[in-house]
Parts: C-alpha cells; sequence; structure tokens
C-alpha cells in the first residue's frame, strides 16, 4: 500500500497529489471508487484547501472525473 508521502520539501497539495497518483498507478484505487475532498483533507491532516488543490490539480490531468463539488471519482 502507498503511505501519504511526507516529504517535508514538498507543499501539502503536492504530497496529496503524488500520494493519489502513486496510489492509482499502482492499482490501489479501484475504477469507480469514489473519494471526497473532506476525507482526502482528514486523511492527509491538512486543511480543505490542499486537499481540494491536489485533487482538483490531478483531475485536470485526467485523473478523476468530477462529481458534484465535493465528490471525485477514479475513472
Amino acid at each position: 500500500m502507498v503511505n501519504k508521502l511526507q516529504d517535508s520539501y514538498l507543499a501539502a497539495h503536492d504530497q496529496v497529489y503524488r500520494t493519489l497518483r502513486m496510489r492509482i498507478m499502482y492499482g490501489e484505487m479501484r475504477p469507480g471508487q469514489a473519494i471526497t475532498l473532506r476525507g482526502v483533507a482528514a486523511e492527509f491532516g491538512v486543511i480543505s484547501y490542499p486537499s481540494t488543490r491536489g485533487v482538483k490539480a490531478f483531475g485536470s490531468r485526467g485523473g478523476f472525473e468530477h462529481f458534484g463539488y465535493w465528490a471525485f471519482s477514479d475513472p
């Protein structure tokens, strides 16, 4: 399992982005698996802004489909 990245030189949103990308690359997220921004924020111990920024950055590269304001899904 890919754990959260704990690189001190990375901004919080970059840690969210890279960890989610690695989980998809290694098949740890199922196609169609839904995530929420609140869930990501809670998992990474950050406020909502870094989780939103990390997830949206990944989504803009085709990593997630957006379903409503708070929900995303692995395509």
